[in-house]
């Protein structure tokens, strides 16, 4: 098997071409299907599995899909593919890597990229401050666009219809190259194609309710200079403009008038140029070697009416010159690229290179956002600080098989990623807070079955097992910070590992979150960390330390609520001034995160600017210490409420107690004091004083009388221990049972070469507290 755009061997089982990255025409028989001219546009074609190579950016998006109110659909008879150009052999394949790049800006959302281009290459998914349109399909017939809107109840509607183009043995996805421009949703669509490669385009609009459409571009237009389809391989956006480009020149399409206009019209621009990036009047370019086939090293920037100018040297990866046109973005004063292994910024004053990190396997390599740079490695989504240079990992979900085919940045920081090309499968990356190391994985399907929207929303949750989600979260948390037990100082005791779990219905759809409080080495402050379901996965949506430090002797870990909807707080630390209290929950569009902020003495006094009234909803105490009047009752309240709620929430979501969670856990302190042991009719006896060094560790001085006496230490692990002593006579195990100390000594010979039993008449002891 041979690949159709540059010719390379291909194994049988492949899915995407090795060399230049194209996706592997799957003949829907077993005879083979003729080889054709391709071009990027090929990229977003997919025989048998009809799917563009996906997204082109990130929504912002947390909704549940389901069945809508769709808007009336615009029934489309005309048939294509998406963007399927072609320049054939290997030149082609060089060139079709520069379509690949991710995040696509609409002209009213562009976070702080000023007027740089985006790549429509693989562009699926797009937003704007109310919806998120997307890609979608139904079993190789239709194609569709959709839109979702940003609420978490939201329900997906179809708002353009198009049927696939299907020949014998073959088929092509029509709809790609999403963008929004002038409040329209603009599309390119192939109207035409046949199975030597003869393709017609045109780009296409509705409008965001879907109830009008219209041609932006008719295929005349975007033929002026001939075979437009054969001379194409990359396709940019920015401001008003589209540019069309291949390895040796390109095109500026005015979207307003639909004139199509050479380089050398526009930018006075003679000669071989292949167009890499525009930003801030500038046009990016690398000038190619015609002579030797290769694309050349420096980077030229030209702006309308100006002379050429001379940023840098980009070296080809190993003699390979197709490697380092992948994905060059600008922002700021750097155009970001990509060779086969890592990425590196240029720049575009000094023509400075910077390798930032290596990444693997994606196929357009990485991410830029607002918040970093996004990119995969070992089984790992990563993220860049550009200011920093830090790096975060986060572990993909289980259900994430491999390192995903594409990857795209999205609004207000986010990361969208797809794990096959050729699927609908959609995830949505959000990271908590700005240098955290906590986010959430949000999965959805652009599939459609039987002409409905399949249906994930709240309405039919019902259908996912959330008991089994939630208890398999559960599992894990408790594997990583332990159950609970209680740790305890003198005159203090705090509970430890996972001591809280709940479940709370924090904006009151119909469906409970998950809520639990661990802590773990660092602090005795928990962490809150707060999970709910969507999509028939378990998705994180908090997780975080309420505080850090606290004055009270006894200390509370709190949620409140206002007007039924629930909150969790975070305080600042004591040392600013004023401190404020952050309230984190549901925001209006159903999305998790900061919704209020409050100075803290106005908020516990409910003295709010805004009217709002916080009562409290569930208080967990986890701390107490001596300066509470009555610590001994108020410890032992504490840790029956604790055991006895873990218990009740366990078996609610059936769940086996850990064993460590409801038994009476030990602690050094509670065994402090006189021990004394006596044999029966005897007056032999023994005494036993113990001081506790820490909570697992007591040290004390055994006597026997009219014998001997030894310095022991037991370390003791629940409600057994080790018993060592200062010479090495008295060694063995300890139990504490039913108020007793039970302690087992080895029967070794401690006294004119006599054993423990033959001295004492047994080496097993039974010690009663002298004051219990």
């Amino acid at each position: 098997m041979f690949c159709s755009k540059c010719g390379n061997p291909l194994p049988e089982d492949a899915r995407f071409c090795s060399v230049c990255g194209a996706p592997v025409k799957i003949s829907q028989e077993a005879s083979p299907v003729p080889q054709q001219p391709a071009g990027i546009l090929d990229e977003m074609v997919n025989i048998q599995t009809p799917k563009p190579e996906p997204l082109m950016q990130e929504p912002n998006f947390n909704g549940q899909m389901g069945y809508g109110a769709a808007a009336p659909v615009q029934k489309k008879s005309k048939k294509g593919l998406i963007i399927g150009l072609s320049l054939g052999g290997v030149l082609l394949a060089v060139i079709l890597t520069v379509a690949l790049i991710f995040v696509f800006h609409p002209k009213d959302n562009v976070p702080e990229y000023g007027q740089g281009s985006v790549s429509l290459g693989a562009s699926e998914v797009i937003y704007d401050d109310e919806y998120i349109y997307y890609l979608g399909e139904q079993a190789g017939d239709q194609a569709y666009i959709m839109r979702i809107g940003d609420q978490s109840n939201s329900k997906p509607e179809i708002l353009y219809e198009s049927d696939q183009i299907k020949g014998d043995g073959w088929s092509k996805y029509p709809l790609g190259a999403l963008f929004l421009w002038n409040d329209k949703i603009c599309f390119l669509e192939c109207t035409n194609a046949t199975e030597q490669g003869d393709e017609k385009y045109e780009i296409h609009w509705i409008s965001k309710d879907g109830k009008e459409d219209g041609t932006l571009v008719s295929y005349e237009q975007l033929n002026t200079y001939g075979e437009f389809p054969s001379q194409i391989n990359s396709i940019y956006f920015f401001e008003d403009y589209l540019v069309f480009g291949n390895r040796y020149f390109f095109y500026r399409l005015d979207l307003n008038t639909g004139e199509l206009c050479k380089q050398e019209d526009f930018l006075d621009l003679e000669g071989p140029a292949c167009f890499v990036a525009y930003n801030d009047g500038y046009y990016y370019y690398f000038v190619p070697d015609v002579v030797n086939n290769l694309m050349g090293e420096t980077l030229y920037r030209k702006a309308v009416d100006s002379e050429e100018e001379e940023i840098g040297r980009v070296p080809s990866q190993d003699d390979d010159d197709v490697e380092k046109y992948f994905s060059f973005i600008p922002k700021g004063d750097y155009l970001y690229y990509a060779d086969s292994d890592n990425i590196y910024r240029l720049n575009i004053h000094d023509g400075e290179i910077e390798k930032l990190a290596s990444y693997e396997r994606t196929y357009n390599r990485f991410a830029l956002s607002d918040a970093g740079l996004y990119y995969f490695r070992d089984m790992s989504l990563c993220l860049l600080d550009l200011e920093t240079l830090k790096e975060t990992a986060f572990d993909l979900p289980e259900s994430v098989s491999g390192i995903p085919d594409l990857i795209y940045a999205g609004w207000n920081g986010e990361c969208w990623f797809i794990q096959w090309a050729d699927s609908f499968d959609y995830c949505r990356f959000r990271q908590f807070h700005p240098n955290g190391s906590n986010g959430s994985f949000v999965f959805w399907d652009g599939s459609v079955q039987d002409g409905s929207v399949q249906d994930a929303s709240i309405d039919n949750q019902e259908t996912v097992n959330t008991t089994e989600l939630y208890a398999d979260v559960i599992d894990r948390t408790i594997a990583e910070h332990g159950a609970l037990w209680f740790d305890e100082v003198e005159y203090e005791c705090c509970a430890r590992g996972v001591f809280k779990i709940d479940l709370m219905d924090f904006n009151q759809d119909g469906t409970e979150e998950l809520v639990m409080l661990y802590n773990n080495e660092e602090s005795i402050f928990p962490f809150v960390d707060v999970w709910t379901v969507k999509n028939g996965e378990a998705v994180q949506l908090f997780c975080e330390r309420q505080q850090e430090e606290n004055q009270e002797a006894a200390i509370s870990s709190r949620i409140y609520q206002n007007a039924g909807n629930l909150y969790v707080p975070v305080y600042d630390s004591l040392d600013q001034n004023p401190v404020y209290v952050h309230l984190y929950g549901f925001d209006e569009n159903g999305e998790f995160g900061e919704v209020y902020q409050y100075e803290n003495n106005a908020f516990y006094m409910n003295q709010l600017p805004d009217g709002m009234e916080f009562t409290e909803y569930n208080s967990v105490q986890f701390y107490v210490c001596d300066r509470v009047t009555d610590y001994g009752a108020q410890k032992n309240l504490m840790k029956e409420s604790l055991q006895t709620d873990m218990e009740d929430i366990l078996k609610r979501l059936e769940l086996a107690v850990p064993e460590n969670s409801l038994e009476d856990t030990v602690s050094a302190y509670d065994y402090e004091g006189d021990w004394v042991w006596k044999r029966e009719n005897s007056d032999m006896e023994g005494s036993l004083h113990l001081d506790a060094v820490d909570a697992s560790t007591l040290s004390g001085n055994l006597s026997f009388y009219r014998l001997f006496g030894e310095q022991l230490t037991i370390t003791i692990s629940g409600h057994t221990g080790t018993v060592t002593s200062e010479f090495g006579n008295f060694e063995g195990t300890a139990r504490f049972e039913a108020g007793n100390l039970y302690l087992s000594f080895e029967d070794k010979v401690i006294y004119s070469s006599k054993t423990i039993s033959e001295m004492i008449g047994t080496s097993e002891f039974c010690f009663a507290a002298l004051n219990p």
